[in-house]
């Protein structure tokens, strides 16, 4: 009973867009009749001319024609080298990736948390602001972020690139928003399904546009998940660091054994270098000591045998020589 029953709401949903596509083309015919029947009378007039005068058909498709021949003469001639095609698809190149860039400094993008891939853009600024004095101010419906109370009112872009509005209606609770700056983290998450569908007043009518309210996610939850993975994030962190210490503890034991090793046997050579010079030193110094001591005594022996007379005797014979 299941089966057939989808079928047939498969059926009057596919009848309803058809009809719905049908009721859209036939507004716009209505709302654009007189530019269409204007066209539509040139065309017939400039038709109606050409077949009454047959002359002037020919000179037009000759004219026509050597226009033709004319455009592809000149779009034939070569103007461009190598180095030139690859310095103008350069330049495309960088305009465009500035381009994108300049886009999404000027848009606010609105991710839902739990599903990234379905976020939203709104153009917030033009890529252009500069407004012409003289020309009126198109009333259109462009894409926005309205604050309340209770939260945002979003009238999103078609994509990043393209900044008309999509013809759909957000409401955001403020209390959802976790994050600020261009990128919004939304702990909630659009319906599958409008909400309902809401009547707006535009410059082409009233329209029917699909109003989204989003189902909030209960931000404990969200913020307890998050602090989880920072928690994890850290734990395998300082998993890793403990690692690279052990590893380099070792690598630097393994390095340092070596050298310890060979330190230890450097200082006891030197040390018995230093021992045996100390100990010639020291047997020199003795040396030195013992002769000293012995002129001394030599010094002191002859003052005793030969009386202080002896000195100044020393002293005038010096002198006189």
């Amino acid at each position: 009973m299941d089966e057939p029953a989808a079928d047939i709401i498969q059926e009057i949903e596919e009848k309803v867009r058809e009809e719905s596509k049908a009721t859209k083309i036939a507004k716009w015919i209505y709302k654009h009749s007189t530019l269409i029947f204007s066209i539509s009378a040139v065309l017939f007039a400039f038709c109606v001319f050409f077949l009454v005068n047959p002359e002037y058909t020919a000179k037009g498709l000759g004219a026509l024609a050597d226009l033709i021949g004319k455009a592809h003469a000149e779009l034939a001639k070569e103007r461009f080298n190598v180095y030139q095609v690859v310095g103008l698809i350069a330049f495309l190149g960088f305009m465009t990736l500035m381009t994108i860039e300049s886009a999404k400094a000027r848009t606010i993008r609105i991710i839902p948390a739990r599903n990234p891939e379905r976020e939203i853009c709104v153009r917030v600024k033009p890529l252009i602001g500069v407004k012409l004095p003289f020309l009126p101010e198109r009333k259109i419906i462009k894409p926005t972020i309205i604050e309340t109370e209770y939260g945002y009112i979003v009238y999103p872009s078609k994509s990043l690139l393209n900044a008309q509005w999509n013809g759909e209606k957000h409401f955001i609770p403020k209390h959802a928003r976790l994050s600020f700056g261009n990128v919004w983290i939304i702990a909630g998450y659009p319906p599958d399904k409008p909400t309902w569908v809401e009547k707006v007043e535009t410059a082409k009518g009233v329209i029917d546009v699909d109003f989204y309210e989003w189902e909030v996610d209960s931000l404990g939850e969200i913020l307890v998940e998050r602090q989880q993975k920072a928690i994890d994030t850290l734990l395998k962190e300082n998993k890793v660091l403990k690692e690279y210490l052990m590893t380099g503890w070792k690598f630097a034991e393994d390095a340092i054994v070596p050298i310890k090793e060979r330190f230890d046997k450097m200082f006891e050579d030197n040390l018995e270098k230093v021992e045996k010079i100390g100990k010639l030193f020291v047997h020199i110094e003795a040396e030195r000591e013992r002769t000293a001591r012995k002129v001394l005594s030599a010094i002191q022996d002859k003052r005793i045998i030969l009386g202080p007379d002896f000195e100044e005797d020393g002293k005038e014979e010096v002198v006189s020589k």
